[in-house]
């Protein structure tokens, strides 16, 4: 009675590990799969556009993506600028669970299409662009037509506006 006991308990015990293996309700039964990554995708930050020599106003957001287009965790990639100057920050970062990675781009001041390219061992990369914008334009906002005498100050205050193509202020 004992054995046929011990082997009842030996057999409920497989068969509930057999049968609660992979549930997603039992906690430290979930499946482990290892995905293989197979390339980037651009998420968010593609063809923006901000003043040469700063950062872009959105961050650039990557995903490490599998054969199936599924995020894939715990990747490194490698960033470097393609063309145009400038920094990223940082240079190499690791995929998130979600298998994302976001970035810091602040644009080069020499060029006015710019790229970023970011690899991974093996796999084909993202190609990131922006578009640098540069000074195209002074004006007197204020002030203007006024005289006095040497060493004194005006009655008003001299007001000039850099602005950029499409009339975008400079800072």
């Amino acid at each position: 009675m004992t054995i046929l006991r011990s082997a009842l308990r030996s057999a409920l015990a497989t068969s509930s590990a057999l049968l609660l293996g992979g549930c997603p309700l039992v906690k430290g039964t979930e499946p482990t799969v290892t995905a293989t990554p197979v390339g980037i995708t651009v998420v968010q930050g593609n063809g923006q556009s901000a003043q040469a020599g700063r950062a872009l106003p959105v961050a650039i957001v990557l995903r490490v993506v599998d054969d199936k287009g599924r995020g894939v965790p715990k990747q490194a990639a490698t960033l470097i600028v393609a063309s145009g100057g400038g920094t990223i920050s940082p240079a190499t970062v690791v995929s998130d669970s979600l298998g994302e990675m976001k970035l810091t781009w602040t644009l080069g001041q020499t060029t006015v299409v710019q790229t970023v390219m970011a690899t991974l061992d093996g796999t084909q990369g993202a190609l990131v662009a922006a578009t640098a914008v540069f000074p195209a334009l002074v004006l007197v906002a204020q002030g203007q037509s006024q005289s006095g005498k040497v060493a004194t100050a005006l009655k008003n205050d001299v007001v000039i506006r850099v602005v950029g193509g499409a009339n975008q202020p400079m800072v």
